[in-house]
């Protein structure tokens, strides 16, 4: 199953195969360690037999897929554009903030329990030299990655991912009970600060800039942290009060404990809420402004297609007054059935071309084309010469010209607004109007807007077989 489910991962979204294929593979690592019980030969040497097995299986069952794909773009450059460090805390800070103080508790504790037990009997919290020992270095860094070539995301990331992977050392050599959930989160936080190292250093070739290596790897490391950010924050706040500490300390420090003890957990307590109250106020704040970029001023409401009623929009070739589209759309929805192809214009990006597919979720000949050219590789043209026989059965005078382009692609209805005669002027429209000869049968007009069903074409009649 597991194989199953990495392997389908990379033909659905081929981005999710590198990260959840490591996390399927650290998984495995963990439960066989667990089952084990320590690190040696046989807990290696049966992680790898099942990580490769899941491998294989994810390649042997989509074989067929593979065989007949041709990917777009393959391979890596070196990316010339990095973030700045505080960009990525306003991405990530909420749970950075908890990550930080996670990893922060769990390497506190890893120098030494014995010690911590005893700053907290004699009534120190927590120690300056101490949080030096802890912080000190990877500020360093973070500090030097800045100011070289602005890698301080690179720099910052890589110093949790090492923080991570000591503490996954310690747990897997000195195991606890919870040990297993303790490596899981771990893992968790390297692979969401070492996706965030990664995209620093290399972007995918072909992309934007580097646009899409960083948002969907990004998605990757979002809900990343935020698993383990759910694990941290319980801990933080539920497992490491410092009376619970002072508990298994015995009652001698219980019967000392004092303000101090609880001073740094308020604190944290205290910046975690108001971290927590400042992301949610996000769609509070953001949605009000977002609802005021419209085409015109209506009443609140989830219905994405109301502004249609009244608004109009304009371009280079002119206005269309889109109340004409939302009645024939709203005809569509009602009246079609299943998933006839549909022919309409197509126009610049950020358009109004498409109108139709968008909103009835049928198949247009060509709709929105940059992502299909951008995806498609060296077959790219073909968007291209679909885009061109939209154009020319829109503009052609040729009658036998325009039936032969909707029986190539299926149409079954052809659309005619006010979009596609400022588009493609009158010659070819009127050809359409006057139903392709005999091809085309109208089956809705509000006087704007023109809905046709292309009927099918004639089949001619079989040659009679004449008797001896």
């Amino acid at each position: 199953m597991l194989g199953l489910l990495v392997g389908s991962a990379r033909w659905t979204n081929a981005w999710d195969f590198p990260t959840f294929g490591l996390m399927a593979s650290a998984t495995l690592f963990i439960a066989q360690w667990r089952g084990y019980g320590r690190i040696g030969l046989p807990t290696l040497g049966m992680w790898l037999v099942k990580s490769v097995a899941v491998l294989a299986l994810a390649v042997a069952l989509f074989l067929p897929t593979s065989q007949r794909f041709v990917s777009p773009s393959s391979g890596f450059l070196r990316a010339e554009q990095t973030t700045q460090l505080d960009d990525y805390f306003w991405h990530f800070g909420l749970f950075i903030a908890v990550a930080a103080a996670l990893l922060g508790g769990w390497l506190f504790r890893a120098m030494g329990r014995a010690r911590s037990l005893r700053l907290l009997r004699n009534g120190n919290a927590v120690t300056l030299p101490l949080a030096g020992v802890v912080f000190a270095l990877p500020a360093l860094v973070v500090i030097a990655g800045t100011q070289q070539d602005r890698m301080g995301v690179a720099a910052f990331a890589s110093v949790m991912v090492a923080v991570a992977a000591i503490l996954a050392y310690r747990e897997l050599t000195q195991p606890r009970p919870d040990s297993h959930v303790r490596v899981f989160v771990l893992a968790l936080l390297a692979m969401t600060f070492g996706l965030g190292t990664g995209v620093e250093i290399v972007t995918l070739k072909d992309d934007i800039t580097r646009m899409n290596t960083v948002f969907k790897f990004y998605l990757h490391a979002w809900l990343l942290a935020g698993i383990a950010s759910a694990v941290g924050l319980w801990y933080l706040l539920a497992v490491m009060r410092p009376d619970l500490a002072l508990r298994r300390a015995g009652e001698r420090a219980m019967s000392r404990m004092t303000v101090a003890h609880w001073a740094p957990y308020g604190a944290l307590a205290t910046v975690m809420s108001l971290l927590l109250l400042g992301a949610a106020l996000y769609p509070i704040l953001a949605l009000p402004m977002r609802l005021d970029e419209r085409f015109a001023e209506l009443p609140r409401s989830i219905n994405g297609m109301n502004f249609m009623q009244v608004a109009t929009f304009g371009d280079d070739y002119g206005e269309v007054a889109l109340a004409q589209d939302y009645e024939g759309i709203l005809w569509m929805r009602e009246r079609v059935e299943g998933s006839p192809v549909i022919m309409e214009a197509v126009t610049p990006l950020y358009r109004w071309g498409a109108r139709y597919s968008i909103y009835t979720g049928l198949p247009s000949v060509s709709g929105w084309d940059w992502h299909q050219r951008q995806q498609r590789g060296r077959f790219a043209y073909k968007v291209s010469e679909r885009q061109a026989d939209v154009a020319r059965f829109y503009s052609v005078a040729d009658t036998a010209e325009q039936t032969a382009i909707i029986d190539a692609y299926g149409v079954q209805y052809v659309i005619v607004g006010q979009l596609e005669r400022n588009y493609f002027g009158e010659e070819g429209i009127r050809n359409i109007e006057g139903g392709l000869g005999g091809r085309l049968d109208k089956l809705f007009d509000n006087g704007g807007t023109q809905i046709y069903r292309v009927k099918p074409r004639p089949v001619p009649p079989a040659p009679q077989v004449l008797g001896p």
